[in-house]
């Protein structure tokens, strides 16, 4: 039903003519399809609510992961800096070894930023 038709049938009514059937027809139809409507954006709104809740959630278990990892890695600088395996790509393994003290000799070599052999460069 369009705005014209709900001002004509307003109109009828405020002269106190009573709607016929049809009308009357209509103007329920046009009831029933707005509470469908409003129905239907009430459930996009919760699902809408509920999916941010729960990317919300995984944010905050992200961070509290990225927090315990980043206090392990602080931890670990703490020892003696960033060791450097020649063997391996990643520090961790070693430093984690460094770190039980199993690497049965000398520890290796410290990251430092400024010595092109342990940065990279």
């Amino acid at each position: 039903m369009t705005v014209d038709e709900l001002n004509e049938l307003q109109q009828l009514l405020d002269q106190g003519h009573l709607l016929d059937a049809q009308q009357c027809a209509a103007l329920l139809a046009e009831v029933w399809r707005l509470k469908t409507v409003n129905s239907s954006k009430a459930i996009e709104a919760r699902l809408a609510r509920e999916e941010a809740d729960q990317v919300a959630a995984a944010l905050n278990v992200t961070r509290a992961e990225n927090d315990a990892l980043r206090r392990e890695l602080e931890q670990l600088i703490a020892i003696k800096g960033l060791p450097v395996c020649e063997l391996e790509t990643r520090w961790s393994n070693c430093a984690v070894r460094k770190r039980k003290g199993t690497n049965g000799g000398p520890h290796p070599p410290t990251f430092d930023p400024q010595d092109p052999k342990t940065s990279g460069a």
